[in-house]
């Protein structure tokens, strides 16, 4: 590792323009100097070239996609117009704390071994000013199936802004990032590293992941379950995943499905999910929910 390594940073927009002032001057305000970014406009139909390109900073290399694409493929393009040593990610809607990058390379220079850095993270949910901090598992290893116990848990152990890989490994992968994924394109990663590489957690949270309106996770929820059962087919085909994280993990997508049954009205389907979860909590959150659909008549995600 140099001693004054590259980082590359990755930021793939669609009509971000709302919201890339504040990430981008999270970048600019970095102790740690020696950065690109490659800010990569999947075809935005809003001012996000104008304002991507008012910082003049000789840094943020500017590239357009003739067409939209999904987020696997459009972070996938990006990443082949990169000189770093080590590749971070960066949402346009999310933003990082100024030591970031500095605890980051100290990591890489203080392991050898290091494949994967990634932090602690603090989620900002809209206008409400409200923080959580995300601290759970933080005892080692970080290995395939902590990540996924982690998010059937519903905490994400890794959030993908908080990462920094170092470059020589995702070459050496047959792929960036699943074309076939939008959504899940970033876990997909994450599992497929954390079967080879070292995660280093630094315990400290190191960015913000904000919560609004036009969050992707939030906003499809079908897609995002096609794409978790993806993901799951992928996972127990390949990996050796346990019993107990296979179970709960089909269960949390059989969870989403039947909720889309519900706002579907598709109520025999919805039932004979109901019956094959086992997850007490499940079931009354998946009940509740279809006496509250029944009574308004209305669609609520």
């Amino acid at each position: 590792m140099k001693k004054y390594p590259i980082i590359t940073i990755i930021m793939s927009c669609f009509n971000g323009e709302k919201f890339i002032d504040k990430s981008v001057k999270s970048i600019l305000k970095q102790t740690y100097k020696n950065w690109e970014l490659i800010f990569w406009d999947n075809n935005s139909n809003d001012g996000s070239k104008k304002k991507i390109l008012s910082f003049n900073d000789k840094r943020i290399k500017y590239y357009k996609s003739d067409h939209t694409t999904n987020l696997g493929i459009s972070r996938s393009n990006a990443i082949l117009k990169a000189n770093g040593d080590l590749i971070a990610f960066l949402d346009v809607d999310d933003f990082w704390f100024k030591k970031k990058l500095q605890y980051a390379v100290e990591a890489f220079q203080n392991n050898d071994d290091l494949g994967v850095f990634f932090s602690n993270y603090v989620i900002y949910f809209g206008n409400k000013k409200f923080k959580k901090k995300i601290s759970s598992f933080v005892n080692q290893p970080y290995n395939l199936n902590k990540i996924l116990e982690s998010y059937v848990k519903n905490t994400q152990l890794v959030a993908f802004l908080t990462v920094v890989i170092d470059k020589k490994i995702l070459d050496s992968e047959p792929y960036y990032f699943d074309s076939n994924l939008h959504i899940a394109a970033d876990f997909d990663l994450l599992i497929r590293l954390s079967e080879k590489y070292k995660f280093f957690l630094y315990k400290k949270p190191l960015g913000i992941y904000r919560r609004h309106e036009k969050n992707e996770t939030k906003n499809s929820l079908e897609q995002q379950t096609n794409e978790q059962l993806l993901c799951y087919n992928k996972f127990i085909k390949n990996y050796s995943v346990n019993q107990i994280t296979q179970r709960k993990m089909k269960e949390d997508i059989d969870y989403n499905f039947a909720k889309l049954d519900i706002y579907k009205k598709n109520y025999k389907l919805f039932f004979g999910k109901l019956m094959t979860i086992r997850r007490f909590k499940l079931k009354i959150k998946l009940f509740t929910l279809f006496i509250f659909n029944i009574i308004n008549n209305k669609n609520i995600i």
